[in-house]
């Protein structure tokens, strides 16, 4: 289940996008949040995979945000489990963006090979984030 969701409204140069957020750490749960909200985003935070994997089965979300290194299920485990889940239900793809420290050789690759569609390394900046959205929720339809 979500811990915080974030404002309504949208605003800044991206799309208005549900966001879920899974992120174990309290302090970059706030930082990005108030980030993805400043760009018009409306964001879902959870703290590991296992409820992020619970969060992604019950609600429609444009695009995930997905720590790597989490207590209780990692986000390696949890993309696979929602690219399954997607398999075996209606196909819909939703972007996962790997939002990690890790920056060592192969880490990137073991991100994408999990079912992730895009990685960044931490600390982000917000303009990165934007770029994110833009690419992974600024086609889709409605938005």
């Amino acid at each position: 289940m979500p811990v915080h969701s974030g404002s309504e409204e949208a605003g800044g140069s991206v799309p208005s996008a549900h966001i879920l957020l899974v992120e174990d750490d309290a302090v970059n749960q706030m930082v990005l949040a108030a980030m993805l909200e400043q760009l018009g985003c409306r964001v879902d935070i959870v703290d590991d995979g296992e409820a992020a994997c619970s969060a992604a089965a019950q609600t429609h979300y444009d695009m995930v945000f997905m720590d790597c290194h989490m207590p209780v299920m990692d986000g390696f485990e949890a993309a696979r489990r929602i690219r399954d889940e997607e398999a075996r239900t209606d196909g819909t793809h939703t972007p996962i963006v790997a939002l990690t420290a890790l920056a060592l050789a192969g880490d990137r690759e073991r991100c994408l090979s999990s079912g992730m569609d895009d990685y960044m390394t931490k600390p982000v900046r917000t303009a990165q984030l934007a770029t994110a959205v833009q690419r992974w929720a600024g086609a889709r339809p409605g938005l």
